[in-house]
């Protein structure tokens, strides 16, 4: 799975203004999201709004061995609207995944915060790619994340890297059987970067919905009905 990758090269969005909350309530039509695909020619997963409450659309999320995500393109300052909030429910699992190990590190789906570090706080290899990733597009692109995920089973620790680099740390808050009950989540992004990434979070982070099952080949599905930043 290239999620690093794809990660370390999303393309920036304009600067940040002064925020009281972001809200992700409607998915109709899309607007303002951005389908990204992990590798070239891989079966992405599908991103499609469905009929909710209230009139407005929640975002049913698939997958069927393959991985991609869907980038909310406005920034969010978590140091200003550090409370993400969202409800979810899934409705078909994955049976063989586990997140801490190497080549079967899927999940049904993740919301994922991630990024834009400055130059100075990165470690000398990846400052040298995000100074080239700058040059060429103007601004820094995000290089470290959050991925607060399903699972499919439960873990032992709070929180750990993926198994390929610490710049991306999961935080399983959910492994509950498929089910038709909505299940809320409420998590405090800058209090989770101040303890898993040592210190306060950069002001520019990005929030995207992911779902991958390429390395179990299986098959997920998941419905979405908001996502709120706001403050505490």
């Amino acid at each position: 799975m290239r999620t690093v990758a794809v990660l370390l090269s999303l393309l920036a969005t304009p600067g940040l203004i002064a925020q009281t909350a972001v809200s992700m309530d409607d998915f109709t039509g899309l607007s303002g999201w951005r389908a990204i695909l992990f590798e070239e020619g891989a079966v992405p997963s599908t991103f499609d709004p469905v009929p909710g409450d209230g009139g407005h659309a929640d975002l049913r999320v698939r997958t069927d061995g393959g991985s991609s995500m869907l980038l909310y393109e406005e920034p969010v300052n978590v140091n200003e609207t550090p409370i993400l909030s969202w409800r979810w429910k899934l409705l078909d699992g994955l049976e063989t995944a586990d997140l801490s190990q190497r080549r079967r590190e899927d999940a049904a789906i993740r919301i994922v915060v991630s990024f834009r570090n400055p130059l100075e706080d990165l470690p000398w290899w990846l400052r040298i790619w995000a100074a080239h990733q700058e040059r060429r597009h103007g601004e820094v692109p995000p290089t470290s994340a959050i991925m607060y995920a399903w699972a499919a089973r439960p873990h032992t620790e709070p929180a750990f890297p993926i198994p390929y680099t610490d710049r991306i740390q999961i935080v399983p808050v959910e492994y509950r059987a498929p089910g038709r009950r909505w299940r809320e989540v409420t998590v405090d992004v800058a209090a989770d970067h101040r303890r898993l990434f040592g210190g306060d979070p950069p002001p520019v982070a990005f929030v995207a919905v992911m779902s991958d099952s390429d390395n179990t080949e299986e098959s997920a599905e998941a419905v979405v009905d908001y996502i709120r930043a706001t403050r505490r």
